[in-house]
């Protein structure tokens, strides 16, 4: 019975991401379609674009992992229960979160600062570790994301960022 049920829960999810992939699929045929200002370096389409590919790609990736469960002989079925020690590092990145939103909102330090800030310490909460590798690791891929983030605004959207305090 309880492999029954996980295979109709795998069905249902199944069903909504091919709804929700259908949907993705229309954006993007659909978002070629507008026409922008002739001053717009990159046009109106761009950004629906690229979520509506990254969404595809992202739902892809579940589908299949859906599929493989579905057709495999007995899944797994664990019993809902409330992990405290889980529960706190979410807390604690909506927190974070909400600092970092708070710290942009009032202008307390530039963007290309506060990303790389914000991804090392997400990425500190969910390794829930303090180990020399999962420090470097973070901070790299903090001070990438800002500045790859920073040059897209800069270069390609045209929206100065914040540089200064």
């Amino acid at each position: 019975m309880k492999a029954l049920n996980a295979s109709m829960k795998a069905g249902r999810a199944l069903g909504v991401e091919l709804i929700i992939l259908l949907f993705c699929v229309g954006i993007l045929q659909e978002v070629g379609k507008t026409k922008g200002p002739t001053f717009d370096s990159i046009g109106p389409d761009v950004i629906p674009q690229t979520l509506a590919i990254l969404v595809i790609l992202l739902l892809s990736v579940q589908i299949i992992f859906n599929v493989v469960e579905l057709l495999s002989s007995g899944p797994e079925v664990k019993e809902a229960g409330l992990d405290k020690n889980k529960l706190k590092p979410f807390v604690f990145f909506i927190v974070v979160t909400g600092t970092f939103l708070l710290a942009l909102r009032l202008w307390l330090a530039p963007l290309v600062i506060l990303t790389p800030i914000f991804i090392l310490v997400a990425t500190l909460i969910f390794a829930n570790n303090l180990k020399k590798r999962t420090i470097i690791t973070g901070s790299a891929i903090g001070v990438a994301i800002g500045l790859v983030q920073y040059i897209i605004f800069t270069n390609f959207i045209n929206v100065d960022l914040f540089v200064t305090f």
